[in-house]
């Protein structure tokens, strides 16, 4: 047989190939499976979805397929199984509240009906991965018990109308809001600002829809929100859910708002933004004056928040009080590995006292 003139360089090329190929395969990052101390408390059909088709990257139960060990697909897998760890890890949560694991495994649902998890490359080289329509039921089956809200009354209807007339026609009234201590000021013209996405919390049964003001948008369109530039405020609006008797839900009564101002001088030390949940003491509370304190320790970081408002009589863990802003606090904290203390009296005020220890593995991630 005769060789074309080209044979020997293709040899050659082929040769060196394997030679890489096999040489590379002693470079191996170190992917570790710890021991699982603390895994998801959920039952165990919802664990068994889980183990499928999200353990290999989001646990410590890692099993990889042959074709992934292969260098260099192998360095690849090991950065996505570490990041991934990272953002959420299903042997360690179990330590967590068994409210706080369920805020947790709902963001991960919300992924996984949106098509953004499993990933797509994973998916493309894993092809039973997918989570089944079947399979997405039995995990929010788990995560709304019961099914559906009652649908509302027309009391409850009535009562929300009224109170969407009265935010409206309150617009440009003054409102005795001081600033916080490190001066965030209270933008009661974000109720005219320009929508840019919303959500629903099944597990609170809330809508919240997310507005922007001009320079926050302008940002959006030009994709320039990495990092968010100055001026740039997002108001967080939340509303309870109120279902409707021909299926549809729509906003019912209004919850809180939480807004969020871009000033990399002024708010340097929370990466430029100040943020503060105005409107849940303004609702509830009656409060006139709110202050706020921060104080670091040399085991923990302490943020009290105080407010001469009329208080209420059930004091101690936030979730007795049934306050959709506290509980969303008692989540952050214990997903931080802190606590949050609620001290009330009627007539006379509320204070709330959150602690997160500074050797909190989630601190040290962000530092």
């Amino acid at each position: 047989m005769k060789q074309t003139p080209y044979f020997p360089l293709f040899a050659s090329l082929a040769a060196t190939a394997f030679v890489i190929l096999v040489g590379i395969q002693f470079i191996r990052p170190e992917l570790t499976d710890p021991p699982v101390q603390a895994e998801i408390q959920a039952p165990e059909e919802v664990r068994t979805i889980l183990r499928h088709s999200c353990y290999n990257c989001h646990s410590n139960e890692t099993k990889l397929s042959w074709f992934d060990r292969i260098s260099p697909a192998y360095w690849f897998v090991t950065q996505d199984v570490r990041r991934a760890r990272q953002h959420v890890n299903f042997s360690e949560i179990g330590a967590l509240s068994p409210r706080t694991q369920k805020a947790v495994l709902f963001d991960a649902v919300n992924q996984i009906q949106l098509g953004a998890m499993p990933l797509l490359s994973y998916r493309a080289v894993h092809r039973d991965s997918t989570i089944t329509p079947e399979q997405l039921r039995v995990l929010r089956n788990y995560l709304e018990p019961g099914g559906q809200i009652p649908a509302a009354t027309n009391a409850d209807s009535e009562a929300a109308n009224q109170e969407y007339v009265h935010w409206i026609q309150s617009y440009g009234t003054a409102r005795t809001v001081e600033d916080t201590v490190n001066g965030v000021p209270f933008h009661p013209e974000y109720k005219f600002w320009n929508p840019v996405s919303s959500t629903e919390r099944v597990e609170n049964n809330t809508i919240r829809v997310v507005l922007g003001n001009d320079t926050a948008v302008r940002a959006i369109a030009e994709k320039h929100t990495n990092p968010w530039p100055n001026g740039t405020v997002i108001a967080k609006v939340t509303w309870r859910e109120e279902p409707q008797p021909d299926g549809r839900v729509v906003p019912g009564t209004f919850v809180q708002v939480e807004l969020m101002i871009r000033d990399r001088e002024k708010y340097h030390a929370t990466a430029g933004f100040g943020r503060e949940a105005f409107a849940n003491v303004l609702k509830h509370a009656k409060a006139t004056k709110v202050r706020l304190a921060l104080l670091y320790t040399n085991r923990e970081v302490r943020l009290y928040v105080d407010d001469n408002g009329r208080g209420f009589a059930t004091p101690g863990r936030p979730h007795a009080t049934g306050g959709y802003g506290l509980t969303s606090m008692s989540r952050r904290a214990e997903s931080l590995g802190g606590k949050i203390d609620v001290r009330s009296h009627l007539g006379r005020g509320t204070r709330v006292v959150a602690r997160v220890p500074l050797d909190s593995r989630v601190l040290r991630r962000s530092a």
